[in-house]
């Protein structure tokens, strides 16, 4: 009879024949053999399908990517090919046979976090996706901050340079009360590293020093960074106010740190930091106060000089400066008055007469003259002390008629009025001295005999004569 074979099912992994084959069996006995093919057997063909990769990359990178694709068909055949993605990071395999295959990326580039393994399952007639991304491999920096004053939070970190991708890395982070700045997920770098530096820093540090970092994969590096204070000197130069190139040695002067920065001196609050040293004759000075504003005050005044009672501002504001301190403003000194006191003149005389003496008084730039007042007394005020002056009573009419005393010298001390008594005493009148009595007796009996000569005018003149030259000699022998 006449009979059709079809095929309804065909093998795992293969497609039915879908035809109807004709055959007739007309002998008892024989055996009748169906095919497909001229080569006289049934042959199925596999069941087949697609395999899709997708490439996808974080840096956008996605051709020449190579991929090796695995697996053994549910028919048993083994499978292992190799293929490069195109522009597009694709690639398209038709045709397999169906089975389960794995798609594993090869010579992953040293940017990347390696893909795990992607297994798909091909089906007939259908198309498996293999999706494989390409991540960058990440790390983490940690800076930890340290600083002279131990202000730890809010210092600010620059993180830059350009990634083993060569994508730019620019980040910033900021320390935390601990000190602490993270920059978390940062590409990895090449072999020369990340650039790190502190920024906007405080004017009161020194700046740090940039470093270097590397950033590898799945790693924390890091970094320590110190900010040190800057740091300066104070000096002032002490000096005489009337003066002022006389340097002035032996002042204690006292530093106070402007703890609340407020430019004002605070008893209790603000900080005694130490004295000043006397470098040289007049010139004070204090070495490596760190940066901030202090107070200079006078704790004690030079000998003889009056203590300047003010807290004097001064800043240091840049490292290695040297700034001055004035109380004086505008003449970079520190002024010292000296101390003042007076000499009181007391006048006395034999014959009680006191006003209207004269002295000259002298020393140490001083050069005056003063009068005694109705009391006897002469107030000369605001003498410099620790200094000598002469007193001297000037000879003039008034004292004329006395004994002038000697100059004398005095030395003025602090704060003192010192009170110089004087006396004078009338001088004596002088005795005009008789050299020649006899003689002046002579005159006087020469002048007698004349006026007797004049009286006795009836006498002859000869006798006159004989009396003159002749008996008066004799007389005169006579008697002595």
């Amino acid at each position: 009879g006449r009979y059709f074979v079809k095929e309804t099912k065909a093998p795992v992994g293969f497609i039915a024949d879908s035809n109807a084959y004709e055959v007739f069996i007309d002998t008892h006995g024989k055996v009748y053999t169906i095919s497909n093919d001229t080569s006289g057997c049934f042959i199925n063909s596999p069941a087949l399908g697609n395999l899709h990769i997708i490439k996808t990359s974080e840096d956008g990178i996605v051709e020449d990517f190579e991929f090796r694709v695995t697996g053994t068909t549910i028919t048993g055949q083994d499978y292992d090919e190799t293929f490069v993605t195109d522009e597009n990071g694709e690639i398209f395999i038709e045709n397999l046979r169906i089975g389960e295959y794995t798609v594993t990326e090869l010579n992953v580039a040293d940017r990347y976090i390696a893909p795990a393994d992607v297994t798909v399952s091909v089906v007939t007639n259908g198309t498996a996706v293999a999706n494989v991304y390409n991540a960058l491999k990440r790390g983490s920096v940690v800076v930890n901050k340290t600083a002279e004053d131990d202000i730890l939070a809010g210092h600010k970190f620059h993180l830059y340079g350009i990634s083993l991708s060569g994508i730019e890395v620019d980040e910033y982070a900021i320390t935390d009360e601990n000190g602490v700045a993270r920059f978390e997920n940062i590409l990895i770098s090449d072999l020369d590293g990340y650039v790190i530096e502190e920024v906007e820093t405080a004017d009161r540090y020194l700046v740090p020093v940039e470093q270097t970092v590397n950033v590898e994969y799945t790693l924390t590096s890091e970094v320590e960074f110190y900010n040190e204070l800057k740091r300066g000197n104070i000096t002032l130069t002490k000096v005489d106010d009337e003066f002022r190139d006389k340097l002035l040695s032996g002042a204690v002067f006292e530093v106070y740190f402007d703890t609340d920065d407020n430019g004002v001196y605070d008893e209790g609050v603000d900080t005694l930091v130490g004295e000043m040293t006397e470098a040289e004759t007049g010139i004070y000075r204090i070495d490596d106060v760190r940066y901030g504003g202090y107070f200079v005050h006078e704790k004690t005044a030079p000998a003889h000089y009056t203590a300047d009672i003010g807290y004097y501002y001064v800043a240091v504001l840049a490292d290695g400066e040297t700034v001055v301190a004035e109380n004086t403003e505008g003449t970079g000194l520190f002024i010292n008055g000296i101390k003042r006191g007076s000499i009181l003149i007391v006048k006395t005389s034999e014959d009680g007469k006191k006003e209207g003496f004269s002295f000259l008084v002298t020393g140490n730039g001083i050069n005056m003259t003063v009068v005694t007042d109705a009391n006897g007394e002469a107030l000369i005020e605001n003498l410099r002390v620790d200094s000598d002056y002469k007193i001297e009573e000037i000879e003039d009419e008034v004292s004329a008629k006395y004994i002038r005393p000697e100059a004398v010298t005095v030395t003025l001390l602090d704060g003192m009025t010192l009170v110089v008594s004087l006396y004078n005493q009338i001088a004596p009148i002088p005795e005009i001295p008789n050299t020649d009595v006899e003689e002046d007796a002579k005159d006087n009996k020469t002048a007698d005999t004349i006026c007797l000569i004049i009286t006795l005018a009836g006498i002859p003149f000869m006798l006159v004569l004989a009396y003159f030259f002749v008996l008066q000699p004799k007389l005169k022998a006579k008697k002595n």
